[in-house]
């Protein structure tokens, strides 16, 4: 068992520096799959070198306000900025916004399943050491 609990220490670890750079990112996350590859691929044609490997796209905000950020599968991180005007980004834009998942939102439920971890991991140390 004690095997297990250093394995479940490990993911909670993981668990909370991921959710600390989630927070940091602040912005909009879409996985571009079938559904939107060809709204996406349209809409950033000519501003980026390839559209046909793009594997997910997060829209800034806060500080990051308009900031496009682009990732290929090669791992390949491309970043473009939304000014008014661009009507294709702007597009892009609102489909973000509508469909995307918050990132602050996946980094608090990661801060939550790291910490039922922990706390699981605090009742079975205790657990234990009353039986002693």
């Amino acid at each position: 068992m004690k095997k297990l609990n250093y394995i479940l220490i490990i993911i909670a670890i993981i668990g909370i520096v991921f959710s600390f750079l989630c927070f940091t990112k602040e912005g909009y996350i879409i996985s571009v799959n079938s559904d939107n590859k060809d709204l996406v691929s349209k809409s950033l044609y000519g501003e980026i070198e390839n559209v046909d490997d793009i594997t997910k796209v997060i829209l800034g905000q806060g500080f990051h306000s308009g900031q496009l950020t682009i990732y290929h599968s090669s791992g390949k991180e491309e970043t473009t900025n939304v000014s008014e005007g661009m009507t294709k980004l702007g597009v892009l834009e609102q489909y973000i916004r509508d469909n995307g998942y918050k990132l602050d939102n996946i980094g608090l439920a990661l801060l939550g399943f790291s910490s039922l971890i922990i706390i699981y991991l605090l009742i079975y140390k205790y657990a234990n050491k009353s039986k002693s």
